[in-house]
């Protein structure tokens, strides 16, 4: 039989590829699902086997079974997610170019979604849903490698040999980004190096891009969001007065009075002094401290002074008549305690 050519064969393949959405097609008495649009067209044009399509095909479905309206971020480097369907609402966090969510709800032009960790609100010009998703679930799909050692580390090592120089070497668990497998060697991309990892000691997986929150965009994987915007918050009001005395975030408040009005704000409840709240939670070294841990100081003894530790060796603090609420190195005087209160 002649196959169309020109726009016709065009034509047909496109159709062919939304049809496949909605109906169940059988190859030697194998069910192919209707998840790989990209895969029929091949299959029509006979670059791939019927079972290669089934293959392909069923993976689709497990991979995005999970989606009960499939989203991808169509878009060049990443969509903004907004808290509410607004474009001046306060980012929630960006979903990488082809990184996946679940719409659930659409609103005005917006859609609502669920990605990883991250609940918000993008444009629904740049999320592409339905059969457009589909087109794109391929590009969605990433493979990469999870460290699995006993003992020590995995050495990275330059060129796929045992011989070769060492890059680093990672930790179990360790994820990372694979570029290409190839038997006994992964080739993987560590911190824009390409190199090469033994394939003993790494599991393959194919994940999805989801959504990155706030709080990994600011601060790291490590601080939860409440942390983020606990911080975020705090900083708002840099600039404000210094009251002795004082609990108000914009009238004025002292470095115990601060503190206390900022966790409040996010459901914490400390006492209303820097010594009482240095014993309001677990002391931590202040190697292992997170945004959102507390820094305390003392003079002649007694803790007099609290500060909330943003990050990158900062911290922020209602410090004086004279510098208000401000930013300083955490460490601009001898670090006493560090307390967490938070998760």
């Amino acid at each position: 039989m002649n196959r169309p050519t020109g726009l016709a064969a065009t034509a047909i393949m496109a159709a062919a590829a939304v049809l496949c959405f909605g109906i169940r097609a059988y190859a030697e008495d194998e069910y192919i699902t209707s998840a790989d649009p990209i895969g029929a067209m091949l299959l029509y044009e006979n670059t791939v086997s019927e079972e290669e399509y089934i293959e392909s095909a069923r993976e689709l479905d497990h991979i995005f079974s999970y989606y009960d309206h499939l989203g991808i971020a169509n878009v060049s480097d990443t969509l903004n997610i907004r808290e509410e369907p607004s474009e001046t609402a306060e980012l929630a966090g960006r979903l990488p170019s082809n990184a996946v969510c679940n719409v659930v709800g659409e609103e005005n032009g917006w859609y609502q979604i669920v990605s990883g960790e991250v609940e918000g609100y993008v444009k629904a010009d740049y999320l592409a849903t339905g059969a457009d998703a589909r087109l794109l679930a391929k590009d969605a799909i990433f493979l990469q490698a999870v460290v699995h050692v006993d003992e020590g580390k995995l050495t990275v090592r330059l060129e796929p040999d045992e011989r070769a120089g060492a890059l680093t070497a990672v930790s179990n668990g360790e994820v990372l980004d694979v570029v290409d497998a190839l038997g006994n060697w992964v080739k993987i991309n560590l911190d824009n190096n390409i190199a090469y990892v033994s394939s003993r000691y790494v599991t393959l997986d194919r994940s999805l891009k989801t959504a990155v929150s706030i709080a990994e965009l600011t601060y790291g994987t490590e601080v939860n969001n409440i942390r983020a915007q606990l911080c975020n918050y705090a900083q708002q009001f840099i600039g404000n007065p210094y009251v002795w005395g004082g609990t108000s975030l914009t009238k004025g408040a002292d470095c115990s009075g601060y503190v206390q009005t900022i966790y409040k704000t996010y459901g914490v409840t400390l006492p209303r002094v820097a010594a009482d709240q240095a014993r309001a939670g677990t002391i931590i070294p202040y190697s292992e401290a997170l945004p959102g841990d507390l820094v305390f100081y003392s003079s002649r003894g007694y803790i007099d002074h609290v500060a909330i530790y943003i990050g990158n060796g900062m911290v922020v603090n209602a410090g004086s008549p004279r510098s208000g609420i401000c930013v300083k190195a955490a460490n601009y005087r001898t670090i006493t305690r560090v307390v967490r209160v938070l998760p």
